[in-house]
């Protein structure tokens, strides 16, 4: 019901055609514009002369050690500064697992006689691999200082404190062992306000 709501509010007020005019317009590079227009809701709901529905799928992939943010032993900036090289890599797992819960929706989407379903499992193995292929993100680069209960598994403890340092805390998205979800900020701010109060206790306790 909201979905179908949000569909025909879209399309009643044009907001999707004046959005992409507008991007159109911007002067944004032309391979921008379907990042840029993704971000709003228009994007996820299907054209009004489509006969189908997709399905948006938001996951989060397994942890990887093979995933490492470094620097560029080649490129410098303006600065003469070694650039940032980012590397996310991915496993099988992070493929079957969205396959897996795609099979289950589609099994209950058909028990209950929603509809028909359009859908070949080597389609959508074929698209994931080839996303993660050509998978490059700007977005939420986190866990380079993972939170852990060892400084064998990461490099700030439960309290957000560098392991063998007395007087060093970290708060942002670089502690969270996993990439969670979209967006971040909420619980960055969620545990800054964790780290002030461990911090002022500290202080009462000198």
């Amino acid at each position: 019901m909201v979905y179908n709501t949000a569909k025909q509010a879209v399309n009643f007020v044009g907001i999707r055609k004046r959005l992409r005019t507008k991007i159109l317009n911007s002067g944004y590079p032309v391979g921008n514009i379907n990042g840029i227009y993704k971000l709003g809701l228009p994007a996820l709901l299907p054209s009004r002369n489509s006969k189908y529905w997709g399905l948006f799928f938001q996951s989060e992939h397994a942890p990887n050690r093979e995933s490492r943010v470094s620097l560029s032993p080649v490129h410098k900036d303006s600065l003469g500064m070694n650039r940032v090289e980012v590397k996310v890599a991915f496993k099988e797992q992070d493929i079957e697992s969205i396959v897996k819960v795609h099979n289950l929706f589609i099994q209950k989407f058909a028990s209950k006689e929603f509809g028909v379903v359009v859908y070949r499992e080597e389609c959508l193995r074929d698209y994931l691999q080839d996303s993660l292929r050509h998978f490059d993100s700007y977005a939420h680069h986190m866990g380079t200082t993972r939170m852990s209960d060892h400084p064998s598994k990461g490099v700030v403890d439960k309290n957000a404190k560098v392991f063998g340092l007395n007087n060093l805390y970290i708060a942002g998205g670089s502690t969270f062992p996993t990439s969670s979800h979209a967006n971040p900020t909420l619980t960055v701010v969620a545990q800054s306000l964790c780290l002030s109060d461990h911090l002022k206790a500290k202080l009462t306790d000198l």
